[in-house]
């Protein structure tokens, strides 16, 4: 799963672009490297984009719950706003709202949007 991280100083936001196909352990990685630029900016908004993202194997129910657990057990502050732009792929549509609902019920400030523009908006609101 190739991604890019791309750093959006005036608006203070780490921007994340997933494509291809997940993997067992890719996504961690790419999580892993947002969370330090995070920390290494002092930058509270993450805009993760996924919408050309396709359900790889390897990615099971119980991974996309513990994804989204990690996302609120000390990878990312509590405070971190968090804006997913969901992938076209029904597949992974349903995983990234099943981490994102988990993450969302342990207090994480967690949403899917449809689009780059939506997920903005709200980072920056």
């Amino acid at each position: 799963m190739p991604y890019e991280i791309n750093i959006d100083e005036k608006n203070e936001i780490i921007n994340v672009r997933v494509w291809g196909s997940a993997a067992r352990g890719d996504h961690l990685t790419a999580r892993n490297e947002a969370a330090k630029l995070c920390g290494k900016w002092d930058f509270k908004r993450l805009l993760i984009d996924l919408k050309d993202l396709k359900t790889g194997k390897g990615i099971s129910t119980m991974g996309c719950y513990r994804f989204g657990e990690s996302l609120t057990k000390g990878i990312l502050p509590l405070d971190i706003r968090i804006a997913h732009v969901m992938p076209s792929d029904e597949e992974a549509y349903r995983a990234v709202e099943l981490a994102t609902s988990v993450a969302q019920n342990r207090g994480g400030m967690v949403r899917d949007f449809n689009t780059p523009v939506q997920a903005k908006k709200w980072l920056l609101s």
